[in-house]
């Protein structure tokens, strides 16, 4: 009944937006192509309720180049993995591209069957949601020369990525483990990467992490969660080497980390929102100012408010401090959070933009 219902809402609204004056039906004339990228937005439960719109609508959903599953759609989990387990059975006469797999009760079956079929299949783009269950990625995705998106959360990661094929990878509440030495460098095996995200990672036993990408043109480093909140990584320095690194993003709320070494010669946009609530720490302000002498050739930078907040939390330490860009450009200062004020102090000022006079400064 529920089924049937649904059914009849899809036909009435892709009718009442599809006709013409003369009853012609638009949306089922446009090019196979583009109708299948058009479902290829929606969830596949959604894109497969088009299939009762006619003979042509069914052969449409056969050929979607995108499977979307998410848990959340289903108001029972025993559903959504039956669901899940009859479209992956199901034989389909053109390649799948993207599979996304997200929501919660993510048993290690159900996991375990998703990438087999990636592997099977070969998928280019994939995201994966173990839903903070922390299992262990299996090794064959690294070597798995299809794959160019790999957009990860909750898994427990190898000490190294070795993929000539993949171009972006995306990482969420991840966990490192390093070697006895405490060393990781996990992506100098990457060679073509272009983007890299690391969000809210945990890096077990690691003294040394360093992000090594010959290729690497974008580069976002996230600590937002605050149920772990720390003022500094503590056991843990960060080295970045990227000589093609074009723009670089850090949102520092959870835990700032200590930047040792930053070879970015080539770095141009820079984003950075850093806030450790509850804190007024030396060592916090001694990570932000040395993250921001490692971006000295810095063309255009965005900062937060917060951020401002902090360089001004110890005058007397930032008064002796070198100005840290020499070819800026451009300073936009954006309102984050609970930190508003668009009014920066003279010394914070002068700090920022003492060795790039010609600098503008613009508020967002």
């Amino acid at each position: 009944m529920e089924e049937a219902t649904a059914a009849k809402n899809v036909r009435r609204n892709f009718s009442d937006r599809g006709c013409g004056y003369e009853g012609e039906d638009r949306l089922s004339n446009l090019p196979d192509h583009i109708i299948q990228h058009i479902l290829s937005f929606l969830e596949t439960k959604d894109a497969i309720k088009t299939s009762v719109l006619s003979k042509q609508w069914r052969f449409h959903c056969n050929c979607l180049p995108v499977l979307n599953f998410n848990s959340y759609s289903f108001s029972r989990v025993d559903s959504y993995k039956k669901f899940v387990y009859s479209v992956l059975s199901h034989p389909r006469p053109t390649p799948i591209t993207k599979l996304r797999f997200v929501g919660m009760g993510q048993e290690k079956p159900i996991v375990v069957k998703v990438f087999r079929y990636v592997f099977y299949n070969g998928i280019e783009h994939l995201i994966m949601d173990a839903s903070k269950a922390s299992y262990l990625l299996p090794k064959q995705i690294l070597t798995y020369r299809p794959l160019k998106t790999l957009d990860l959360s909750s898994f427990v990661l190898p000490q190294s990525f070795h993929s000539s094929t993949i171009v972006v990878l995306r990482l969420r509440n991840c966990s490192f483990s390093a070697g006895r030495g405490g060393y990781l460098n996990p992506f100098a095996g990457c060679p073509n990467l272009n983007q890299l995200s690391l969000d809210n990672l945990d890096f077990k036993g690691c003294k040394v992490f360093k992000i090594s990408a010959p290729q690497l043109l974008g580069l976002t480093i996230s600590s937002t969660t605050r149920s772990n909140y720390r003022r500094v990584l503590k056991n843990c320095v960060f080295e970045i080497s990227t000589p093609k690194l074009n723009s670089f993003r850090y949102e520092a709320v959870a835990a700032a980390m200590d930047f040792v070494s930053m070879d970015l010669p080539c770095v141009q946009y820079v984003d950075i929102a850093f806030s450790l609530p509850f804190v007024q720490s030396r060592e916090a302000y001694l990570s932000l100012t040395k993250l921001l002498q490692g971006l000295q050739n810095s063309q255009f930078v965005s900062l937060a408010t917060s951020t401002i907040k902090a360089l001004n939390a110890f005058p007397d330490m930032l008064e002796n401090q070198p100005s840290p860009f020499n070819r800026l450009k451009s300073l936009m200062l954006k309102p984050n959070g609970e930190c508003t004020s668009l009014v920066i102090p003279i010394m914070v000022v002068k700090y920022l933009c003492g060795g790039s006079p010609s600098a503008e400064i613009h508020l967002l």
